[in-house]
């Protein structure tokens, strides 16, 4: 005990790693990393914002969907470059978010036809009510 004492107030108060409290050595708990901790949340954020885009984008607005996935994929981008590799949470963000997108661009271009279609027919079945109307006049 006395040793590890001396030890401890030869090097100024700082340890090698270990610390001596009541008679027990115990391993101090390292610190946490405040960066690796942001880039975890960002990339859980890049995968929870990437799955509802994807949802929005099958099931209502398909611009909501788009923008969500853009958002996750810059999410899950940063997720990266902060750690330096990719985590599964930001990979998956990044893989809804592009699925997102490339939906909610189908189902507005779907949509566009769609509304356009309709819209001939509706100005077709006009123009032949038009011609039939002079002979109930």
């Amino acid at each position: 005990m006395d040793n590890n004492q001396n030890n401890f107030n030869q090097n100024n108060g700082q340890n090698d790693g270990w610390s001596y409290d009541n008679g027990q050595f115990y391993t101090p708990v390292p610190p946490i990393d405040s960066n690796a901790m942001q880039a975890k949340q960002t990339a859980a954020t890049a995968q929870t914002l990437g799955i509802v885009g994807l949802i929005v984008s099958l099931v209502c607005c398909a611009l909501i969907g788009i923008i969500l996935g853009i958002i996750a994929i810059s999410k899950a981008s940063t997720a990266k470059n902060m750690l330096g590799y990719e985590p599964s949470e930001a990979k998956t963000g990044r893989v809804c978010g592009i699925i997102a997108i490339v939906l909610g661009a189908l189902s507005m271009v779907s949509s566009i036809i769609i509304y356009v279609v309709y819209m001939a027919l509706i100005m077709e079945m006009i123009e032949s009510m038009m011609v039939c109307l002079p002979f109930f006049l």
